[in-house]
C-alpha cells in the first residue's frame, strides 16, 4: 500500500538527519547573500593573513624606494609600524577581554594589563607604537616580517597542504624549509630588536638624540627578556653582544665595569 503522506514526511525527515546529522532547512533566495560569504571569509585567521602580506609588501616597498624616494619610502615605514600596531591589538583583543573601562576600576585594569604585557603580541603593538614616528630604522622591520613570514605561511600550509598546487609549485617544500629554521629566526627577531637599541644608543651622540626614546626602548628590550615566549632567545642574543663587547669593555677599568653590573642588574630584575 502507498504509504500515507506523515509517514512520507517523516522518511523525508529521516533522510536529511542520516545525511548531514540536521534536518534540512528551506532555502531562501538563489543563494548565498554577500553578508553570509563575507562573514564566512573575513573570519579572524583571514583578516590577519591578509594583514601579514600587507606588511611584507609595505616593507619591501619601503626597502625598494628607499633610494629613489625619501618620503614615499618613510610612508611606506610609518604605514608598516601602524599595521604592526593594529594587527597586535587585534590579536591581544581577541585572545583577552578589552579592557575594563565601563564601570572604569583602575585594580580591574591593572590586573588586565597584568595579564597582556607579557605576551608578545601587546609587546610587538607597544613597539610599532615607539616606532612608528621615528626616523625610518630598517632593522626595526626584521622581527615583525619575520614573524609575518612564518604566520602567512603557516596559513597558506593550513589552508593548501595536500593539493597539487602547494606541492608541484615546491611552496610546501619551502614551507618546511622555513620550519626546520624557525629557531634560527627566532634569535634573529631578539638581535634585531636588541640592534634597534643599539642604534638608538649610538644616535646619542648626534642631532637625533633623545634620552626619552632610548629609556623607553630600553623598557621594551626588558619586556621582551621577560617575555616567555622571547626570553630563551634573548638570552642567547645578549650573550652574544656580551662576547663581542667584553674586550672592549675591559678597557673601561672599574668604573665601567661596575656601571655595567649596575645596568644588568636593573635590566635583568624580574626575569
Amino acid at each position: 500500500a502507498a504509504a500515507s503522506q506523515p509517514e512520507a514526511r517523516d522518511a523525508r525527515e529521516e533522510e536529511a538527519r542520516g545525511a548531514g546529522g540536521k534536518e534540512k532547512q528551506p532555502s531562501k533566495g538563489k543563494g548565498k547573500g554577500w553578508r553570509e560569504v563575507a562573514e564566512g571569509l573575513l573570519d579572524l585567521q583571514t583578516v590577519t593573513f591578509m594583514a601579514h602580506v600587507m606588511l611584507l609588501m609595505m616593507a619591501a616597498l619601503y626597502l625598494l624606494s628607499t633610494p629613489f624616494s625619501r618620503l614615499f619610502a618613510v610612508r611606506m615605514y610609518q604605514l608598516s609600524m601602524y599595521l604592526v600596531m593594529v594587527v597586535s591589538t587585534v590579536k591581544v583583543l581577541s585572545r583577552f577581554n578589552p579592557p575594563p573601562l565601563r564601570p572604569f576600576s583602575l585594580p580591574a585594569l591593572q590586573a588586565w594589563f597584568a595579564r597582556v604585557s607579557p605576551t608578545s603580541d601587546f609587546q610587538y603593538a607597544f613597539m610599532g607604537f615607539l616606532l612608528s614616528p621615528q626616523r625610518p630604522m630598517t632593522m626595526g622591520l626584521v622581527s615583525p616580517c619575520c614573524l609575518a613570514t612564518y604566520h602567512a605561511a603557516a596559513f597558506l600550509n593550513k589552508q593548501l597542504k595536500g593539493t597539487s598546487l602547494w606541492e608541484r609549485t615546491g611552496a610546501a617544500r619551502a614551507y618546511r624549509a622555513l620550519m626546520a629554521r624557525q629557531q634560527q629566526a627566532l634569535l634573529l627577531n631578539a638581535a634585531s630588536e636588541i640592534a634597534v637599541g643599539l642604534v638608538v644608543l649610538v644616535q646619542l651622540i648626534t642631532p637625533q638624540r633623545s634620552f626619552v626614546f632610548l629609556f623607553v626602548y630600553l623598557n621594551f628590550l626588558r619586556m621582551r627578556y621577560r617575555c616567555p615566549d622571547a626570553r630563551k632567545y634573548h638570552q642567547q642574543a645578549w650573550s652574544l653582544v656580551h662576547a663581542r663587547a667584553a674586550p672592549f669593555l675591559a678597557r673601561g677599568g672599574p668604573t665601567v665595569a661596575m656601571l655595567l653590573d649596575r645596568a644588568q642588574r636593573w635590566f635583568t630584575q624580574g626575569a
